[in-house]
Parts: structure tokens; C-alpha cells; sequence
């Protein structure tokens, strides 16, 4: 949002809309707004704060996030042979640019239909009379319906990171808007992968999130401002434990940050197989990463930093009630325990913190084992048994130990049991 403030969008039925804004600075939650829309595939808001949403195809827009009447355009962007493209993400640049990609809506040739990024410039929900076809082709990339679009910096482009996973390579595409125009096509390091979010820090490195089901794992890989390769960041936390261990990972919105706007710091996604906010430190010397479990959250739909570099997440708990969760790390630790019914008694445990105190020692009592998720030494795999009442003891590498009670309660949905609540909640009805 132009204001500073967070903006979302959600869908309330079939077809009906809601949106919103989140004021990390004062906690505070705007007025929401409503709109009629069948399926919103993607929604961006212009600096001029005009609200832009793609209705399944048709590009409309709102004068802000408040909702009200659309400017219905039923536009839809074009190939070069006049097909129209059925765009996918949408995203509006400091100088009002609309990005777009998406693929031949009315392809009739052979084979899947390819993939384009276009743009065009507006302001106030106006379309000019006379809109380019697709400057880009994805060449290799093909009818893509979950891709990642992010902006690079400077008003340079787009980043976009392949979902399509029936031809190789998936990858990343960077798509430089002058000097001169090119794409610039990267395939992904992770064997047989789908990619699943991309991210760019002001410096122009992408990261992108891929993930893979033979076996169930997931990697964050780097492509430098300028590069012709990637390499591979950090393995997500966790390939999955034998028998009844944790599930595979399963990135989704990734964010970066960085304090002195230059290379990221930080990086945030939501891993929507554990409900949970994953958090990779030390990006530009020893990436740790860190899953941080949400209270009460049954599903998790997105992560976005505040300008400080706060941590925030939309979740939706068993109740359908929407949320933005905060999570609080230090530089000392405090553990969140998140423990279900429908888990069958299992759930994870996160120690989190600013820095690294680990290797850490996880026991537990009452008959409860504790495994290390893989890939990190901060998240550990309760498998309670019949028990519903325990304590774990907590040991870190300096020798620090506490002792926490938790509670597991039998409920229809995966809920949380924590000591030292680390999150701040700002809920917003969703219906």
C-alpha cells in the first residue's frame, strides 16, 4: 500500500470478495471492502492506490482497496498474433507499469500453450486506447497457473518463477525491461521440481522456492543480480521422518528483507504443510532456516515483512476466522509448541530466536519422544502418544535449560498449545 500499510484480499463465497488493510505500526486493522467477483487469480494495488484485481482473465480495478463499483474492463492482454493471454499474477511498478504473465488463452496449435510477460503503462484505473501485445516470451515455459511474479528493483522488470512441472526445466525467468530488453532463463538446481514463490531484495537477487514430491522436499535457490546460474540457498526443513514423522515441506510466498536496503538479510515463507511462518537467517553467511508454528492456524495463505523488518502472516484458524500473526523472534529463545488432535497426537515444536543458540537437546516426559526436524536444530517432532499433559526441557548449546508444560487438547483441527506466546494476533471476520 502507498500508506505503509499491509492490504489483503480474500474470498468471502462464490462470488463475493473481501479486502482490507493492516497497520503494523499501530496494530490497527482498516475498514474493510467488498467486491463481485467469480475468482480472483491474483490482485495488485498502484501507487496511486487504485486497486486492480484479475477477475479470471479480465483485468478490473477499484479506486482503492475500499472496494465499491469496478471499472470493468474485460481486458485482456494480447499475444503478438492477437490471442488473447489469460494472465496469471499481476503487479503495478513505482511508475504505474501493469506487469503481467500468463499464457495463450486460445492457443490452437501443437503442444501446451506458451507462456508471456507483458506491461503497459496506467494510473486511476485507466487502460490506454492502444496496449502492446506481450513484449516477453517465457520460451520453454508453458500454461503455468501457479506461478510467481515479483518486481525487480529500480522499475528494471519481473522476476517469475515456473510452476510448470510437465516439461524441464522449471526455473527462473528474469525479465529485463531495457538495456536491452531481455529474458533471461535459469533452470531450477532441484531435480523433477515445481516452483513455487520468488522473491527479489533491492540489491537484484532472486531467491526462489521450489518443491518436489519423489521424495517430498524443498530448496531456496539464489540467482545473483546479473547471473547465469543459480545455486542453492538452504534445503527447507523437513524431508519427511520415517513412518509417521513430520510432513515434506511446502514453500509458499516468499519475502525478503534487507536493513540497509541493499542484499537481503532475511528471508520469510509460508509453509502451508505446517501452518507455519519459516524463516531463513543469515542469508549472506550461514542461512539457518527455522519453521515458527501459529497459534490456532489451520491454513496459512501469506507473509509480508513491515518496512522494519517485522514478520507478519495471514492465517485463517479452525473457525474461519482470518488473522494476522506475528512472529517475534529475539536473541534469546522461547519455544511454541503446536500440538493437534487430527495430527494423531503429533505436532511441531519451534525454538525461536535472532540468532543461533542451538544445537539445542529436546526431552520430554510422559512417554512423549521428540525428533529433530531435518534440516534445522530449532524444530523438533513431538509424537505424544496417549498423552495430554507433559513437559519438555529445553537445553541450549550453552547450557541454558528451562522446562515448559504443555498441554495438547483434543480438537476437530490442529490448534497450539504454547508457553510465552511470541505472536501478536489482529483477527478480521472472513464470514
Amino acid at each position: 500500500m502507498p500508506s505503509g500499510a499491509f492490504w489483503y484480499a480474500v474470498q468471502n463465497d462464490e462470488d463475493s470478495w473481501i479486502s482490507g488493510t493492516f497497520d503494523p505500526s499501530t496494530g490497527a486493522a482498516g475498514a474493510q471492502g467488498s467486491f463481485n467477483a467469480e475468482d480472483v487469480e491474483s490482485a495488485t494495488v498502484g501507487p496511486d492506490g487504485s486497486f486492480w484485481v484479475n477477475n479470471e482473465g479480465p483485468l478490473d480495478c477499484y479506486a482503492s482497496i475500499a472496494g465499491g463499483n469496478a471499472v470493468e474492463s474485460g481486458f485482456y492482454p494480447t499475444a503478438a498474433d492477437g490471442d488473447e493471454i489469460y494472465p496469471v499474477n499481476i503487479a503495478v511498478d513505482s511508475s504505474g507499469n501493469l506487469w503481467y504473465d500468463g499464457y495463450d488463452y486460445s492457443w490452437d496449435g501443437d503442444g501446451q500453450p506458451p507462456e508471456y510477460v507483458g506491461y503497459f503503462p496506467t494510473s486511476a484505473c485507466s487502460i490506454p486506447e492502444s496496449v502492446p501485445p506481450a513484449q516477453f516470451t517465457l520460451a520453454g515455459d508453458y500454461a503455468d497457473y501457479y506461478t510467481s511474479m515479483a518486481l525487480l528493483p529500480n522499475n528494471g522488470g519481473v522476476a517469475v518463477v515456473s510452476g510448470y512441472y510437465y516439461a524441464a526445466p522449471t526455473g527462473m525467468y528474469i525479465v529485463n525491461k531495457s538495456g536491452p530488453s531481455t529474458v533471461n532463463s535459469v533452470p531450477a538446481l532441484l531435480s523433477g521440481s515445481v516452483g513455487t514463490s520468488i522473491a527479489v531484495d533491492p540489491a537484484g537477487t532472486a531467491y526462489a522456492a521450489f518443491s518436489s514430491n519423489d521424495p517430498a522436499v524443498a530448496d531456496i535457490e539464489r540467482l545473483s543480480n546479473g547471473g547465469t546460474s543459480s545455486s542453492t540457498l538452504v534445503t527447507l526443513p523437513a524431508t519427511p521422518l520415517p513412518s509417521s514423522g513430520p510432513p515434506g515441506p511446502y514453500p509458499i510466498a516468499l519475502n525478503a528483507f534487507s536493513a540497509t536496503n541493499a542484499a537481503a538479510d532475511r528471508l520469510m515463507y509460508a509453509d502451508t504443510n505446517y501452518a507455519a511462518i519459516g524463516l531463513v537467517e543469515f542469508v549472506q553467511s550461514s542461512p539457518m532456516p527455522l519453521l515458527a508454528g501459529l497459534p490456532n492456524a489451520a491454513e496459512i495463505f501469506g507473509t509480508a515483512y513491515s518496512a522494519k523488518g517485522g514478520e507478519y502472516a495471514l492465517d485463517q484458524d479452525a473457525n474461519a476466522n482470518l488473522d494476522v500473526a506475528r512472529v517475534l523472534p529475539t536473541t534469546t529463545w522461547a519455544i511454541n509448541a503446536q500440538i493437534g488432535g487430527t495430527c494423531n497426537q503429533q505436532g511441531l515444536l519451534s525454538i525461536i530466536e535472532r540468532g543461533d543458540s542451538g544445537p539445542f537437546t529436546v526431552t520430554a516426559g510422559g512417554g512423549v519422544t521428540a525428533a529433530a526436524v531435518p534440516g534445522t536444530d530449532h524444530d523438533y517432532w513431538l509424537s505424544l502418544g496417549n498423552a495430554t499433559s507433559f513437559t519438555v526441557t529445553v537445553t541450549d548449546a550453552h547450557g541454558r535449560s528451562e522446562t515448559f508444560p504443555v498441554t495438547s487438547a483434543q480438537t476437530e483441527f490442529c490448534g497450539t498449545m504454547h508457553r510465552r506466546p511470541r505472536h501478536v494476533r489482529r483477527p478480521a471476520r472472513v464470514r
